[in-house]
């Protein structure tokens, strides 16, 4: 990882800002396909309620700098999985792709997702 100035993140953060919020609640088969947030700058999730004893890795967040086909065509990418525990909060650049691992079993995942646009966007 790069340390704060040197991250472009950080470097060019934008002065005035925006948030927009939605609520996600998946059950049995639910998950969310490789996605990015093209207007965002910071996106994130605060976990209400998540999976206990999650069977590889139902339910889980996998974050991927490889984009969308290079994940499709080779499972030996760089990605990372964070299983969320209930109260987690994951933020991460709105330009990472990022997808949802389908729940297996007859469980409940909510999340409220949000992001924080450049207010020049919104």
């Amino acid at each position: 990882f790069e340390s704060g100035a040197e991250c472009d993140l950080i470097k060019f953060w934008p002065t005035k800002v925006s948030v927009s919020g939605w609520y996600v609640k998946m059950s049995k088969g639910g998950h969310q396909d490789f996605h990015l947030h093209p207007t965002g700058w910071v996106s994130g999730g605060i976990y209400l309620k998540t999976i206990d004893e999650p069977r590889q890795n139902e339910g889980a967040i996998e974050l991927s700098p490889e984009g969308y086909f290079q994940s499709s065509r080779d499972q030996d990418y760089l990605r990372h999985l964070h299983e969320p525990l209930q109260g987690d909060i994951i933020l991460f650049p709105s330009s990472l792709v990022h997808r949802t691992i389908p729940l297996q079993r007859a469980a409940e995942r909510i999340v409220v997702a949000f992001d924080m646009h450049p207010s020049s966007v919104m």
